[in-house]
This record gives structure tokens, sequence and C-alpha cells, in this order.
């Protein structure tokens, strides 16, 4: 009789028991449920890693603003505007990544350049509410002392957005969709 195996995962940075259980010898190979979404090749480029590049690309009437509260600062307040009127303010740095879509849909990141994770948040512009935010899957939690995290953003067909993260630890593609945030595909690149 097979009790199962026991694990040690390292947890925040202790620790942890997980019992897992045994896998019968008939089970096989897990089948995939349904179609497998594509995923979209990588294309991860490193001047896209810049706030800079992103504001070039806002077409009018928006435009960006940043205000660092000092220049050692390592955060900046970016908002997006209107002439006249401010639409959307929020705590990031230089390297953050922003879109606006079809002139209504603003996506943009929410991570640190020195820490793993990304959160993406998409902020409906014509009703001037949060659409949805998620705190994407990228590559899963790291520990580390020394770390580095750059993400891409790029529209995709069908209302959807594309994250192409590189982290120390990896890098990943995800596709979500624009309206309701759902994860469309996920996958890490080798």
């Amino acid at each position: 009789m097979t009790h199962g195996r026991l694990l040690l995962v390292p947890c925040l940075g202790a620790l942890s028991m997980l019992l897992v259980p045994p896998v019968p010898a008939s089970a096989g190979s897990p089948r995939p449920m349904g179609r497998t979404p594509a995923v979209p090749a990588w294309r991860f480029k490193a001047k896209e890693t810049r706030l800079a590049w992103y504001r070039a690309r806002v077409k009018a009437p928006f435009y960006v603003v940043t205000r660092a509260p000092s220049r050692s600062a390592s955060f900046a307040w970016i908002s997006l505007r209107r002439p006249g009127k401010p639409l959307r303010r929020w705590k990031g740095h230089l390297e953050s990544a922003l879109l606006v879509l079809d002139k209504r849909w603003l996506v943009y990141s929410l991570h640190s350049p020195i820490a793993s994770g990304c959160t993406l948040v998409v902020y409906d512009l014509k009703r001037r509410r949060l659409r949805w935010k998620a705190i994407l899957k990228g590559i899963g939690p790291v520990i580390h002392s020394k770390y580095r995290n750059r993400i891409n953003l790029r529209a995709g067909p069908g209302n959807r957005v594309t994250v192409f993260g590189w982290e120390s630890s990896g890098k990943y593609i995800e596709v979500r969709d624009l309206k309701t945030g759902k994860l469309f595909a996920h996958r890490k690149v080798p």
C-alpha cells in the first residue's frame, strides 16, 4: 500500500511540507481537455520596456504626463489626459507599460522593475471606471536578492492584450481578454 510521497516546497523563505498522493499506474498520461489556445511567438523588445516608448505611441487627443517627486525617486506619477481634462492617474515608474486602444481602453502594467510579478489593469475611458485588474500568472513567485523585471504590452486580434514578460528567473507570454480579463493563454518561454 502506497501512502504518497513527501515533498519539501520553498515558501517565502521557509520550507513547507506537502503530501502528494500516489498516481495509479493505470492513470497514464493526462489528456488535454478541449483545445489549447494558441500562444503568440516571443516578440519582446528591450526598447519597449521604457515609458517614453509607450508615451510616443499614444495618439491625439490623449497624451501622457509623468511627474516624479524628486530626481532620485524610484517612482513617478503617470497620468493619461485629454486637453484640459485628466482621465486617469496612477503610481508607476520609468519602465511602466501602457496602451490606449480604440480611444476607449487604457491598459497598463503595475509591476516593480526589481521584483517578480505583474498586475495588468484595464480602465474604461468612456465610462471613467476600472474595468478589471488581474495578477498575471507570469513565472510564479521567486525567492531572490537581485532581480530584473521588464514588461512589453501589445494589442492582439479579437480584443486581446498580450503581455511579454522577461524576468531574471524566466520569460513568459500571457494573453488576456480586453473586456473581461479572462486568461486565454499562458506559456513560459525557454
